[in-house]
């Protein structure tokens, strides 16, 4: 009677699991793909079904035009209709038709700019260029660049595209097999004062570049920094700045520059303080027409047996370079007071070529006046170097630059 019992509870058991399950309720699927797909696409399908956990098998009806793997990965190999096929483990399926369309010739290449809606492009600022192929899906390997090289870095792999300059600056795209397909992107590039970048105009004469080019030691300083930095220098036979004019006044029409400095005759501003000061005035207001700021470079005084007089003659020029800042609301760079300093405080440092021409480390001494006084920077944290300079006069030097552009009072 035992085993009877047992056998009846097994069953009674069997007949409620049984029950359990109601093989009457079907999973619904949903398949969302597009409509259409172009040759060489590929596509993971990703159907929804009711069924918690459910599994799909798929099947296409033309494997040579579109085939599909087991984990529904499509791929469109040729042209036309095909019908894929996708069930569930209860065998409900659905179907739906994909159109094949063949690539597109290019109609049309389109240039944009990533993340830039301003009209206006800066020096120093880094760009992204992207192209686009039209009508839409439409591709070509067949595409080439045209663009000057000068002024302007264009990575053709990357899309960079940086400017070392201001001016106007063309791209075009083609196709080399359709020269008629092809667009032409325009920049017109200016400076910004976010954008560290320099156009720097000299305007003086042997105090400027003569014994040494002093111009060019701050180029290489801002390029070992990577900043974009282009200098003119009119350091010709005229000695006062006035008698520059016909020259600057060519020079400051054709060309968009960022600081313009002036350098006057050695004592010019001693012997004839009108006379540099109605040239700097006049100057300047073409400078400021420009978009230029103007930069006054105050020189030092005569090297003297007399170091008294030597020294009161640097006091006397930057008194007259501090009088017409004030008027104009120039920038001063005060190479005199950098001579000065040095002169005192490191008197075996021989700064003379001559009477008034800076040795080389007087030029030197020049260069990196002018360069804390462009960037506000430390000149001490600059890491070019002259190679026939120790690092121990260089240092003081520097010391010399900074403490004049940066503390002096």
């Amino acid at each position: 009677m035992k085993k009877i019992h047992l056998s009846l509870m097994i069953i009674t058991l069997s007949f409620i699991l049984l029950a359990c399950v109601d093989s009457t309720v079907l999973a619904e699927i949903e398949v969302h793909a597009p409509q259409s797909l172009y040759v060489g696409d590929i596509y993971i399908l990703e159907p929804e079904s009711t069924l918690d956990k459910d599994q799909f098998t798929y099947k296409s009806s033309n494997n040579a035009i579109v085939s599909i793997d087991t984990n529904g990965v499509l791929s469109v190999y040729g042209v036309g209709e095909v019908t894929i096929t996708v069930m569930n483990t209860q065998g409900v399926f659905v179907e739906y038709l994909i159109d094949c369309l063949p690539i597109p010739d290019v109609a049309a290449i389109e240039l944009t700019i990533e993340d830039h809606s301003e009209e206006s492009f800066y020096v120093g600022k880094d760009y992204l260029l992207k192209h686009h192929f039209l009508p839409y899906r439409s591709n070509s390997n067949d595409m080439r660049y045209s663009y000057s090289a000068n002024f302007m870095y264009f990575n053709e792999l990357t899309g960079q595209v940086k400017f070392y300059k201001a001016g106007q600056f063309q791209i075009t795209a083609y196709l080399a097999s359709d020269w008629n397909i092809r667009t032409t992107y325009t920049f017109n590039v200016s400076y910004d004062d976010a954008y560290e970048a320099y156009n720097l105009l000299f305007i003086g004469n042997s105090l400027t570049r003569y014994t040494y080019n002093i111009p060019m030691f701050i180029h290489q300083m801002l390029l070992l920094e990577d900043v974009p930095v282009f200098i003119t220098v009119d350091s010709t036979t005229p000695q006062w700045i006035i008698d520059h004019e016909i020259s600057f006044n060519h020079l400051i029409t054709k060309d968009q520059y960022t600081h313009v400095f002036l350098q006057e005759q050695s004592i010019g501003p001693i012997e004839n303080y009108q006379k540099f000061e109605d040239a700097v005035i006049q100057f300047n207001q073409k400078i400021k027409l420009n978009g230029s700021r103007t930069m006054l470079y105050q020189t030092w005084g005569y090297n003297y047996e007399d170091t008294t007089k030597r020294d009161q003659m640097t006091l006397d020029l930057g008194l007259a370079y501090e009088a017409v800042a004030s008027k104009i609301d120039a920038t001063i760079s005060p190479v005199g007071y950098a001579f000065l300093y040095v002169t005192q405080n490191y008197p075996e440092i021989n700064l003379y070529d001559d009477l008034n021409h800076p040795s080389i480390y007087g030029a030197l001494l020049s260069a990196y006046t002018h360069y804390a006084t462009l960037t506000n920077r430390l000149v001490n944290d600059n890491l070019w170097q002259h190679e026939s300079i120790d690092l121990d006069t260089m240092a003081k030097l520097k010391f010399a630059a900074d403490y004049v552009v940066h503390y002096r009072k």
